[in-house]
């Protein structure tokens, strides 16, 4: 270690921080260390001087305009409106707007400066940076460039998220509407508009993060991919194996980013990319998708999903950022694949998490759009609906209730168009033409469409899901008390069964020519498929409406063979007999279109407890 300098002036000057402690902003000891050599200059091995001359208070010699708000009241406009973008409404006073905006920016012009100065200071000293720590790796003044651009990256971000588009959704039910609302109805009364700026009235000790709630930035070990061949032969796996019968993904869109390197710079897209590689290593031999010092099957894949951050601290300062549409994407991407692994009950927790996501970015709205982009407004629409099959699903297996109802969303249906043909209408389309929600892009008539079977799937799991809110609620007997019919719970439900009935054989009969179950017929490989998913998630769908008269008759036989007539709390013989047979046909039909798929193509894109619950009522 250097030897220490010793002072050279009086007492009087040590009182001061010192050249480095002065230009790093921290505490200052020098007065109390020996030889006045304070702790900071000895861990960075320089030179403690007194050197910089504290500036005078006083007119400027050279003209410059300052900003007309005091610099204290800057920086807590500052900090109240980063610490909460979300939620932080402009003022409707547009010559104040004008004025906060000049004063922010001639604040930047005057820490741009003074930031000019620190750097040309340290330029000056060249003493105090030959004894660089090895473990820097750089000199201060590079530390002063990457520091100014870290600072010009992040003011760029927080001011991003004052844009309008970037606020959180709050729906009709809040408070901030009704606060909304009761500005305007004021302001119509006084002559003129009302606006309140929440954030001056947060204080900051209950509303400002304090250092203990601040987490240390994790390290994130950079992302490992597979080979180029193996990467490329898992992505086209994944699309023909996964995406047609599951639509997340947009296959150009992908393609074109991958093209581009975003993997490599965009930790989102990256995660997205492994879990395109785990799901389309479920369908690949090659040895290189398994865990390394194993050859067990069901490791494949696991090697790229184990390197995804799926949830992170809700404390963090992190969480305050908006969702962005691949972490959005990953909830119904993790989902599918550990739905079929051993920690399958972690599925329903991801799915909460991800509905809960949608409701913040407003996803579940028909309103719901992104500006001058189709393709990412349809991708938002595409994840959303796939965890609504996944909690619909998830609730009919489990017996749990819904993480949403249909009640909560309204958002369309992902259009009938295909990959390659709406990338064509979408880069065709100028933006001033934009049609905007609510329209669809067409398919051309020529060209048979891969997603209306998708569209079917989810009419299909909407009358699921109605047979789930009717037949197996908690409060059965609030609905129908509820709707003023004056039944009971039991008479309730049978004529329930008879409307599901009823949906089901309307939607079976709605079903396309070409997706109808003809296997003789169909050559075309993903539209067999999918018409066996169709109707073996159809076969299900009647289980899940006739089961419940056959719990509840194997209970009540159990009690007494005695049937009572008066009795409406359990099913009748005729009702009883009919589910019966109902469900004893649906699982002979359920496995003899698996049989002929099996025989076919060995490929099941169905959630393995369908295929359990057919096998297990064709025994009963």
């Amino acid at each position: 270690m250097a030897e220490p300098v010793k002072a050279t002036h009086g007492k009087s000057r040590t009182s001061n921080a010192c050249d480095m402690c002065r230009r790093r902003k921290v505490r200052c000891d020098s007065a109390t260390m020996p030889g006045n050599f304070c702790s900071e200059c000895i861990k960075w091995k320089t030179e403690c001087t007194h050197k910089i001359v504290k500036r005078r208070r006083g007119p400027k010699t050279r003209s410059s305009r300052r900003p007309s708000m005091p610099r204290a009241k800057l920086k807590d406009l500052v900090s109240s409106i980063v610490d909460s973008a979300d939620s932080y409404i402009l003022p409707n006073d547009l010559d104040f707007v004008r004025t906060l905006v000049i004063d922010l920016a001639l604040h930047i012009r005057v820490l741009e400066a003074e930031l000019k100065e620190s750097r040309e200071f340290v330029e000056a000293t060249p003493s105090s940076m030959s004894s660089t720590p090895s473990n820097i790796g750089k000199s201060d003044a590079d530390a002063t460039d990457d520091d100014s651009e870290y600072v010009s990256d992040e003011l760029a971000e927080r001011f991003e998220l004052l844009a309008i588009g970037k606020k959180r959704h709050h729906g009709s039910s809040s408070t901030f509407q009704l606060v909304r609302n009761a500005l305007d109805i004021k302001g119509q009364l006084v002559g003129k508009q009302l606006t309140l700026t929440i954030d001056t009235l947060k204080r900051p000790e209950f509303w400002s993060t304090p250092k203990w709630q601040v987490y240390p930035e994790p390290d994130y070990p950079p992302y490992v991919f597979p080979e180029d061949d193996l990467l490329h032969h898992l992505i086209d796996l994944y699309f023909t194996k996964v995406n047609p019968y599951y639509p997340m993904l947009h296959r150009p869109t992908l393609e074109k980013s991958l093209w581009e390197g975003l993997h490599l710079t965009d930790r989102g897209f990256g995660a997205i990319i492994l879990m395109v590689c785990t799901l389309g290593s479920q369908y690949s031999d090659d040895p290189r998708t398994l865990i390394e010092g194993t050859n067990s099957e069901h490791s494949k894949g696991w090697g790229y999903f184990r390197q995804i951050r799926l949830i992170h601290s809700f404390i963090q300062n992190k969480i305050e950022t908006v969702l962005s549409l691949y972490e959005f994407q990953l909830y119904p991407l993790a989902a599918f694949y550990l739905h079929t692994t051993n920690v399958a009950n972690a599925t329903f927790f991801l799915i909460g998490l991800g509905i809960r996501s949608a409701h913040q970015k407003g996803v579940h709205e028909r309103h719901f759009v992104v500006p001058n982009d189709p393709i990412e407004t349809e991708l938002w629409k595409r994840a959303f609906w796939c965890l609504m099959v996944f909690d619909i699903y998830g609730s009919a297996t489990l017996g749990r209730p819904r993480a949403t109802t249909v009640e909560d969303f309204d958002v369309e249906f992902p259009q009938e168009c295909d990959d390659d043909e709406y990338l064509e209408i979408t880069t065709s389309t100028p933006p001033s033409s934009d049609p905007g929600p609510g329209t669809s892009s067409s398919q051309p008539h020529s060209k048979l469409s891969t997603l209306s079977f998708w569209t079917h799937y989810l009419k299909l799991y909407e009358i699921i899901g109605a047979a789930l809110r009717t037949l197996y609620s908690v409060r059965t007997s609030d609905l129908s008390n509820g709707m003023g019919m004056g039944i009971s719970a039991s008479e309730w439900n049978r004529k329930a069964v008879v409307e599901l009935d009823v949906a089901l054989n309307e939607w079976v009969n709605s079903i396309p020519a070409y997706l109808k179950w003809n296997p003789e017929n169909q050559q075309h490989e993903i539209f067999f498929h999918q018409s066996v998913m169709l109707y073996a998630t159809y076969y299900w769908a009647q289980f899940q409406v006739h089961k419940l008269f056959i719990y509840r008759s194997a209970q009540s036989h159990s009690e007494s063979d005695n049937y009572d007539e008066h009795d409406t709390t359990t099913p009748t013989p005729a009702s009883t007999i009919f589910s019966f047979a109902v469900c004893a046909s649906a699982a002979r039909s359920c496995i003899g279109v698996l049989e002929i798929q099996h025989g076919r193509r060995p490929f099941l894109p169905l959630p393995l407890l369908i295929v359990s619950c057919a096998k297990i009522a064709h025994d009963l």
